[in-house]
This record gives structure tokens, C-alpha cells and sequence, in this order.
């Protein structure tokens, strides 16, 4: 199993058999997190193992640090921290994992 397990194939002219049934109605709600960690218990009741992908595929994950050759400066530091916070509550509420932080100049002071 890799990549993005579409929920909208559940809800849109939905086939289901009384096993996705059952489980669907165990759920507390339908994020995207909940549905797969309920996929992966399914799997582990037939025997199957779902893994990280990175113990298969560590070598193609980009490593932690510095990637140019321009370290960042202070205040895109403070961006980097600011977006990623962001980016973090973002994903906790299903709706979203990507945010751009853009600056802009206010006649008194900076802002986001």
C-alpha cells in the first residue's frame, strides 16, 4: 500500500460489504488518519504487517539540515519555526499538511 488512501471512495456510490460496515461504524470520525489506522488493524487481523515506509525506503528521504549552500538567516529561521507550527495544526484538523509563509511589509512594523 503506498500513497494517498482516497476517502471519497468510501462516500461516493459506496459498494461496501458488512465488514467495512462494522468498522466504519466503530470509527469516531472519517480523518484521514483514523480510516488508515483502521485499514492497518484490518490488515494485522488477516496476519499482515503494514510498515514504515523508510524501512524500506530510507535512502530516498531527503536528510535532515542544511540543503543549499546559503544557511538561513534570523528571521527566516523565525518563518521556518512560525510555518511549521502552522503546518502542524493544519494537519491535526484534516485539512491540509502544506502552508507558504509570506512577509509583508507594514508601514509600522513587519507582519506574516
Amino acid at each position: 500500500m503506498v500513497g494517498k488512501v482516497e476517502k471519497r471512495f468510501l462516500f461516493e456510490n459506496p459498494r461496501l460489504d458488512l465488514r467495512v460496515l462494522r468498522g466504519l461504524s466503530r470509527m469516531r470520525d472519517y480523518r484521514d488518519v483514523t480510516l488508515l489506522r483502521a485499514i492497518i488493524a484490518e490488515f494485522a487481523e488477516e496476519g499482515l504487517e503494514v510498515i514504515e515506509q523508510t524501512r524500506l525506503l530510507g535512502h530516498l528521504v531527503t536528510p535532515e539540515g542544511i540543503l543549499g549552500k546559503q544557511r538561513p538567516s534570523q528571521r527566516a529561521w523565525d518563518d521556518i519555526r512560525y510555518g511549521f507550527a502552522r503546518a502542524k495544526q493544519l494537519a491535526a484538523l484534516d485539512i491540509g499538511q502544506t502552508i507558504v509563509v509570506r512577509r509583508q511589509t507594514v508601514a509600522r512594523g513587519g507582519g506574516r
